[in-house]
């Protein structure tokens, strides 16, 4: 029983850090295109 638990505990784990690294990938690959965005304003309103 407490092996069942323990394995359960480890796969919600491993589920829960999948989701957050993949959410974190798309965040730092979200704020990348916006910071490259921003730049890219400012360069067409500065000429």
């Amino acid at each position: 029983m407490v092996v069942i638990g323990l394995y359960t505990a480890i796969f919600l784990f491993r589920k829960i850090h999948n989701t957050f690294e993949k959410n974190l990938f798309i965040n730092i690959f979200g704020i990348k295109n916006l910071i490259k965005m921003k730049y890219n304003y400012y360069y067409f309103t500065d000429n």
